[in-house]
């Protein structure tokens, strides 16, 4: 789960954003998703709310209320301050049948998973550091890989 939102609703640079998605859906296999994305409406509201575009509109509509509120969304909020492109990444428990031992390998991988993220997006920032100052920092995000 990814959390952008820094205080007074400043955002880090899409290039960021965009470069941790392609590390973990191209090279980890990692499904990212917004903080407040909206995916379980059809067990909530009936199958009316499963029609994507709908789904996209409450999560772009979330992520507007929380850059409206001014508050950050993460440990990343204080950053932007001193000009630091930062975000926040929370794992999430996958669902299933839980064990001991598939517990243990679970949380282990999903630490190396995220690890092996991090590296990467921190390799590929050092190759985007001179492109950094052509990117948005105004836009909405309806999912990981859609903005507006």
């Amino acid at each position: 789960m990814v959390a952008l939102e820094g205080e007074q609703a400043l955002l880090p640079n899409l290039d960021l954003v965009n470069t941790l998605n392609f590390q973990a859906t191209k090279w980890e296999q990692v499904k990212m998703v917004l903080d407040r994305e909206d995916n379980n409406n059809a067990l909530l509201f009936g199958p009316s709310f499963a029609h994507p575009h709908l789904r996209k509109l409450r999560t772009m509509a979330k992520f507007l209320a929380r850059q409206a509120s001014g508050l950050p969304s993460g440990d990343h909020g204080p950053f932007k301050a001193y000009s630091v492109e930062a975000l926040t990444l929370r794992t999430v428990r996958s669902l299933g049948i839980p064990s001991r031992n598939n517990m243990l390998s679970n949380n282990f991988l999903r630490v190396e998973k995220l690890g092996r993220i991090v590296e990467g997006t921190f390799r590929s920032c050092n190759n985007l550091l001179e492109k950094f100052h052509q990117s948005f920092f105004l836009y909405l995000l309806v999912s990981m890989d859609e903005f507006i």
